[in-house]
């Protein structure tokens, strides 16, 4: 044959392959996206920098990527190879979708609620399509890992200049957090990476294992000095399931070359010496912060009265999630099969009372989750939600163990041990964070579950080419719900940058600035932060400063609609009220922001003056006395004096005997003589009327 007509020949014969064009464009685009764009997609002039950004990028993904699956289809490339509607695992997926679709209805900001449940939607097509791109073809799988171990990579090169801050090696542990938010975030995500990491290690033979190798060194390395306690636990019980798996597999398989009883001791060995090598580490200094939490956890368990107690020894943050705990539970006492409304938990937390610091008192801090996924859930979508939830990790945990049972190659068995502690170790990171809520440990988890799902209906069920029309309609389905989710995240992600640059002119006091960026940043997919602060509440706040209190005020109470439990804004509510001089109003506004904090000196001043003002000086006084001791200064003072008076003025035994009044008259003018006495009132727990009506009476006997 002619060369020329050879070569020719080749390249028709090659362009005709659609099996090989569609698996190379799919590892193309996963290596390009899992492996570059994601991890780069970090804007630091969000006030969420590293999720609506990055589930952007995975719409963008979703939406090339079944153009793909459709080009291919339209070869001749059967792409659906499997019956995805018989597997329990993708019906336990969509069950929570379901449940979180119908608490949408309580939520108090539905447009805040559908992004969270585009965002879930998002990560189901993922997991779709990664079913659908094993199953066709499992060599997909390398580009998965491929994809990772360069994320990883870009992780480690980007907390480098936080590694070696101002020429020191970790200056600060909490200043390491590459592109991923936070040093808790960036330990959860490298955990999350190590299954994916170890299974290149032990089965790739190229360049790849020694990536992978230096990747895994690294990785554990930051973990260990990021001292983050979920991650510690979650890595404990990964690895305790791995090893379970080894056993597990190995008495079922005794021929398997992975899991000999040389392979075993080796394992034991190399327990023993992390355990040792764990008992040194705790000796360093860099472990302090490790042993101090420790030991707070310990002292809440020896004295669980300090919970609903102000005290000195709250300020930290294992008070701050306990309490969150105990406001979780309260709300689901509320709700208990339906839940309180998807997206609901960050406003109606506060409902249940924030208090217990200084710092709380003053209603300056807003949470935005419970740290503990699972509590949100039970939370936001009742009992039913947190079923659908958990129903996942156990169909994930029973097609794992049913393809450790009939898998007989090695490769499998050691893919799916390690997809299962990589589950695991969410499951126990779930428990004192929030992995599902953030992009990367998310959509880790996804990718576990849909490789766990696909080796199953590989496994287990015979492929199925699906007809063409089946095919291209489940393709059309999921290019529609990405485009949507594509718009609605634009949407969100365009408020989120607006709203940074408002916080940023707030800072520098540029109240025409900020107004201007909040009112760019709201719509209806964005009408609340992540705080639940009201993005209305920012326009308020910038007018009040400008001088123009009434927009100001009839901001403020626009801005209730979206969050009618934010203690601020119920406390700057009740002000415009009272400005307009309806007290009585203003009174019950200041009182619901004392249910939530009784000792919120703002609303105690505020509504201490509502009082004075109708003429209620008793009344008044009695609210400047639950006024914390420890700011009781400036206006507090001032306020005080004024009620002293008051209340002095008023009393009938002193106005109808003409000798007290005139006693009280010529000491009214001595600014301290009325501050001395409630001082003396409150030492000897006695009323400030009797002991006002003693000291004139000493005065006149003198």
């Amino acid at each position: 044959m002619n060369p020329a007509k050879k070569q020719i020949l080749n390249k028709t014969e090659n362009s005709e392959n659609p099996e090989k064009d569609w698996v190379s464009g799919i590892s193309t685009i996963l290596i390009v996206f899992l492996g570059g764009i994601f991890p780069l997609a970090y804007f630091s002039n969000s006030v969420e920098p590293g999720v609506s950004s990055r589930y952007l990028a995975l719409a963008l993904f979703i939406i090339i990527a079944t153009l793909l699956n459709r080009s291919a289809l339209k070869k001749a490339k059967s792409v659906l190879t499997y019956p995805l509607i018989k597997s329990k695992l993708l019906l336990a997926v969509f069950a929570v979708w379901i449940t979180h679709f119908i608490a949408i209805r309580l939520s108090i900001n539905v447009g805040d609620a559908l992004c969270t449940l585009t965002n879930y939607t998002l990560a189901i097509l993922f997991f779709l399509l990664i079913t659908i791109w094993i199953c066709a073809n499992q060599k997909i799988l390398r580009s998965i890992l491929i994809a990772i171990n360069f994320s990883v990579f870009i992780f480690i090169l980007f907390a480098l200049p936080d590694i070696f801050s101002k020429g020191q090696f970790l200056s600060d542990a909490k200043s390491v957090t590459s592109v991923l938010g936070n040093k808790n975030f960036f330990a959860e995500t490298l955990l999350l990476t190590l299954p994916f990491l170890a299974y290149s290690a032990l089965t790739e033979k190229s360049w790849l294992r020694a990536f992978s190798c230096f990747n895994i060194l690294l990785s554990l390395f930051l973990i260990f000095i990021l001292q983050s306690l979920s991650v510690f636990a979650a890595l404990s019980i990964g690895s305790l399931v791995f090893f379970t798996g080894s056993i597990f597999t190995r008495k079922f398989h005794s021929s398997s070359t992975y899991f000999t009883r040389k392979n075993g001791v080796a394992a034991i060995l190399l327990i023993a010496t992390l355990c040792i090598a764990g008992k040194f580490a705790l000796s360093l200094e860099i472990a302090q912060p490790l042993k101090t939490k420790t030991q707070v956890l310990v002292n809440y368990f020896q004295h669980p009265e300090l919970l609903d107690e102000t005290s000195s020894l709250n300020n930290n943050s294992s008070f701050e999630r306990l309490l969150m705990i105990k406001n979780s539970l309260a709300m689901n006492s509320d709700h208990h099969w339906m839940g309180a409304g998807a997206e609901n938990w960050k406003i109606e937390v506060a409902k249940y009372g924030i208090a217990g610091t200084k710092f709380l008192n003053y209603g300056i801090m807003h949470f935005e989750h419970p740290h503990n996924e699972y509590l949100l859930i039970l939370s936001e979508q009742g009992i039913l939600g947190l079923l659908a939830f958990l129903s996942i990790l156990v169909f994930s945990f029973y097609y794992g163990i049913r393809i450790l049972k009939k898998s007989t190659d090695k490769s499998t068995q050691m893919l799916i041990m390690l997809m299962l502690s990589g589950v695991s170790a969410f499951s126990v990171d779930a428990l004192f964070a929030y992995p599902a809520s953030l992009f990367y440990p998310f959509i880790l988890v996804v990718l576990m579950l849909g490789i766990i799902n696909s080796m199953y209906l590989k496994l287990f069920h015979q492929p199925v080419s699906a007809s063409s029309k089946t095919t291209s309609n489940v393709f059309t389905v999921t290019l529609i719900l990405s485009v949507f989710s594509f718009f609605i995240i634009a949407k969100r992600f365009n408020g989120e940058r607006h709203l940074f640059n408002a916080l940023v002119a707030q800072h520098f006091t540029n109240w025409p600035a900020m107004i201007a960026e909040s009112q760019n940043a709201e719509s209806w997919f964005y009408n609340v932060d992540n705080s639940g602060t009201p993005l209305k509440w920012y326009q308020g706040l910038g007018y009040f400063y400008q001088g123009d209190l009434n927009t100001s005020a009839e901001l403020f109470r626009l801005a209730e609609a979206h969050n009618p439990y934010h203690i601020q804004l119920l406390n700057d509510i009740g002000s415009g009220y009272e400005k307009q001089g309806d007290h009585s109003t203003a009174i019950k506004y200041f009182n619901r922001a004392l249910s939530i904090n009784n000792y919120y000196p703002d609303a105690l001043l505020n509504a201490s003056a509502a009082f004075y003002n109708m003429n209620l000086p008793d009344s008044s006084y009695r609210l400047l006395l639950r006024h914390p001791p420890y700011d009781r200064s400036g206006k507090y003072r001032h306020d005080l004096n004024f009620v002293l008076q008051g209340m002095a003025l008023k009393n009938a035994s002193i106005l109808n005997d003409p000798l007290m009044n005139k006693v009280l008259n010529a000491n009214l003018k001595n600014p301290d003589w009325l501050y001395n006495i409630h001082l003396s009132s409150q030492k000897k727990n006695r009323s400030f009327t009797l002991e006002l009506e003693d000291a004139i009476r000493d005065s006149l006997i003198q």
